[in-house]
């Protein structure tokens, strides 16, 4: 591997419990690689206090000296091996964001933005395959660590504040709830009053936690979403929580969700918005997620058949929200 094709990360501080996890995402968009001969030899470095790793896409990681290094805090590490990796929308952005760490430290590095370019543009593309594989999404979720990372993340602030808030909306009294996406029952108080709640995750891990926290009368069962297994016009009720940014093609689903509620059913559902301008609706924000505008998801559910009866938003990180959409199918 020549030292031109190479670009060293250098860690200030040691990052071992995250290795495991890193690589594992990474060995995830592995297979859909589809590298030209001259990414070929493309790999990122790791520099930790006991040694280097070598990110090397195409399967094996080593120790091996790199020529150009970036410095960054530990909480840049993850967005800089694309874990979190399209914040940045355009090859461009990224390039002048990793340009602007050494700015920020005054520090100067003759890092080439065409080797950066053809990083972001080889991960950017395998992520947008793997997204859009029928499986792979499937595969991220039933990874075990997901539970618990998922775990974490909903203690936060904003995660709560999106929870009151469904819990003040939904009114579940007396119906048959299908808690689609169900995770570690997050959602049971905002459930309260339901007749019968089925929860349906694809994730056996997720489904166990949920078990844990499930009231009596609940019913748990592991499905995709794609393939629900429900009769049409069976459910009162249908709760997807921070659940279609993470699919393909969601409307779709939406759709087929739809076909399952009751005469005076609702869908309840929510998707990640900007409050910047999309051009063409949404971007691909990380390995698993889509960022939307609020005008394309509105179009979208018209045109697959559903009337909005009310929609709110609550704050997500830096110029996201989430947009919570009660939802009905439209009678013809």
């Amino acid at each position: 591997m020549s030292e031109a094709t190479q670009l060293e990360l250098q860690v200030v501080s040691p990052l071992q419990d995250k290795l495991e996890e890193l690589l594992g995402d990474l060995a995830l968009i592995r297979p859909y690689l589809r590298q030209s001969r001259r990414d070929a030899g493309l790999a990122l470095e790791v520099r930790l206090e006991e040694g280097s790793i070598l990110f090397r896409l195409t399967g094996s990681v080593a120790k091996e000296s790199a020529r150009n290094t970036i410095t960054v805090e530990p909480e840049e590490f993850r967005e800089l091996l694309f874990i979190d990796f399209t914040r940045w929308p355009t090859p461009t952005d990224f390039v002048e964001f990793v340009r602007g760490i050494d700015w920020q430290r005054n520090r100067s590095h003759d890092i080439d933005p065409d080797l950066l370019r053809r990083w972001y543009r080889l991960v950017h593309a395998s992520a947008k395959r793997f997204f859009e594989s029928p499986n792979a999404l499937k595969d991220y979720f039933v990874r075990q660590h997901f539970a618990s990372h998922w775990i974490r993340e909903t203690n936060k602030t904003r995660h709560q504040l999106y929870i009151r808030l469904l819990e003040r909306k939904i009114d579940a009294r007396g119906t048959t709830v299908l808690d689609m996406g169900a995770g570690f029952g997050r959602l049971h108080q905002a459930l309260v009053g339901a007749r019968r709640v089925i929860s349906v995750d694809i994730s056996e891990s997720m489904l166990r936690l949920c078990h844990a926290r499930s009231t009596n009368g609940t019913l748990l069962c592991r499905a995709d979403v794609h393939r629900m297994p429900f009769k049409e016009r069976s459910i009162d009720l249908i709760v997807t929580a921070q659940l279609m940014m993470h699919l393909p093609k969601p409307f779709a689903v939406l759709s087929q969700l739809a076909s399952l509620l009751t005469k005076s059913g609702e869908l309840w559902t929510d998707f990640t918005c900007s409050g910047r301008p999309i051009v063409g609706g949404y971007y691909q924000e990380s390995l698993i997620t889509r960022v939307y505008s609020a005008e394309y998801v509105l179009r979208e559910c018209g045109q697959a058949g559903l009337r909005v009866l009310g929609q709110w938003r609550v704050t997500d990180r830096l110029a996201n929200y989430w947009l919570i959409l009660r939802l009905q199918e439209k009678i013809e």
